[in-house]
């Protein structure tokens, strides 16, 4: 009898849910913006093999701390020597840098301090056709540059990840 007490009082928790037992727990939200392409230009005065490209932009609200970060990926074979990434407003002239993957060795993820640039904003010109993302070979960029417009390919919106 006292087993099955205890099983039954182990049991209630689990079908509460976890909201019942961690009350930050539906508190905050995520959202998830995903970003792709295929980059394509020259290295070193070549014309490179075309690179699949992804940006994501994961970032929570109400949680503590928040979060925003930036990941880069590609797919596909880099031609030359990889040594930076630019995140670019294609609708000014020039380009304005939104965000830079740098150093050596380079880092796929960028903590965003401040709001901008914002999810709104990334979708917003990917949907206009003017985000573009620069994959930068040599140094500083100085041995080619592939180029690639970014598209949406995942605009989520904000969800509790553990209660809905």
């Amino acid at each position: 009898m006292r087993v099955s007490s205890l099983l039954l009082i182990a049991l209630i928790p689990v079908t509460l849910g976890a909201c019942f037992l961690d009350s930050g727990a539906c508190t905050y939200e995520h959202r998830t913006l995903v970003l792709g392409g295929t980059a394509s230009g020259s290295i070193g005065g070549t014309p490179a093999t075309p690179v699949a490209v992804s940006v994501m932009l994961n970032e929570t609200r109400n949680a503590n701390p928040d979060f925003r970060v930036l990941n880069l990926t590609f797919t596909g074979q880099l031609d030359g020597s990889f040594s930076a990434a630019e995140l670019r407003d294609g609708s000014t002239s020039p380009p304005t840098v939104l965000a830079a993957w740098t150093g050596v060795p380079w880092n796929p993820n960028i903590d965003l301090l401040t709001a901008s640039p914002s999810h709104e904003m990334l979708a917003t010109l990917a949907r206009a056709g003017t985000l573009r993302l620069a994959l930068l070979f040599g140094p500083a960029g100085s041995g080619g540059t592939l180029d690639a417009t970014l598209a949406v390919t995942t605009d989520g919106d904000w969800m509790h990840p553990r209660c809905d």
